[in-house]
């Protein structure tokens, strides 16, 4: 086991990619019991898993945001991402081009109702994108601001990307998992413990069919951690979220499709 990163540290701030939000559905309906987090919005920017932690606890106790993002028969399709179906699900999703300076105008407005945003970026990255901890705490004073990084934001290896398999490596955890003479791979999840508990619940997505996701393992009397839909398609909410929540008209909606910035 190798306890350091493999990729290089970066030198020059990477170019801002398209970001998938996602947003949660609530997962109350009004009359039902308050939830520890509802009535806050939350914006999710993140290109693996980093944030799943805070996350995932929070979401399924019906805490409205938006949020970004294996295939079955190994077959690559961009609805049927296992990983992407179990972080995604009770979300609102919308496809916003952070490339653009009208998409990331779009996001800045998005945020300016948050109460909450959390963020896996790389620290180059958010700086380009005007998102680092420093930018948004001028412009949101407010806004609660959760960054997390695999290596963080101030160590000596705060320029290294990474996720799961290499922050296992680093902290030490790869050498007692996987199997004698193969890869240190991730813990597996069939925890007998969890089935028992009814943390491990089925779920139907209109793409990648039916399979069993696990909800928040937290159960609050009052407010159980539940699944009430599976993850979004890409892009299904845009229309709600542009044209109802920002307040475009209609023509300005279809120009930023045609320019990209709404993907």
């Amino acid at each position: 086991m190798s306890a350091l990163p493999t990729t290089r540290p970066s030198t020059d701030p990477p170019a801002p990619s398209a970001l998938t939000i996602r947003s949660p559905i609530p997962a109350f309906p009004p009359s039902a019991s308050a939830s520890p987090s509802s009535g806050g919005r939350r914006r999710v920017l993140r290109h693996h898993h980093a944030c799943r932690a805070r996350d995932d606890h929070t979401v399924p106790q019906g805490d409205p945001s938006r949020r970004h993002g294996p295939f079955p028969g190994d077959i690559p399709h961009p609805e049927r991402s296992g990983l992407f179906c179990l972080l995604n699900s009770n979300k609102r999703g919308v496809t916003l081009s952070l490339s653009e300076p009208e998409g990331r105008l779009r996001l800045r407005r998005l945020l300016e109702d948050a109460d909450v945003l959390v963020e896996s970026l790389h620290p180059d990255e958010a700086r380009t994108l005007g998102l680092s901890p420093d930018e948004t705490r001028d412009r949101y004073p407010r806004l609660v601001h959760c960054s997390v990084t695999a290596f963080g934001r101030s160590g000596p290896w705060r320029h290294f990307r990474g996720h799961a398999l290499q922050a296992g490596a680093a902290g030490g955890a790869s050498v007692v998992i996987g199997e004698p003479g193969r890869p240190p791979l991730p813990l597996p999840c069939s925890q007998p413990d969890f089935r028992a508990r009814n943390v491990v619940v089925p779920v139907t997505h209109p793409e990648a069919g039916e399979f069993a996701l696990y909800r928040s393992p937290i159960g609050l009397s009052a407010t159980p951690g539940h699944i009430d839909r599976a993850a979004p398609c890409l892009g299904e909410h845009n229309d709600h979220v542009f044209l109802d929540v920002l307040g475009l008209s209609a023509g300005e909606y279809e120009a930023f499709k045609s320019d990209g910035v709404i993907r």
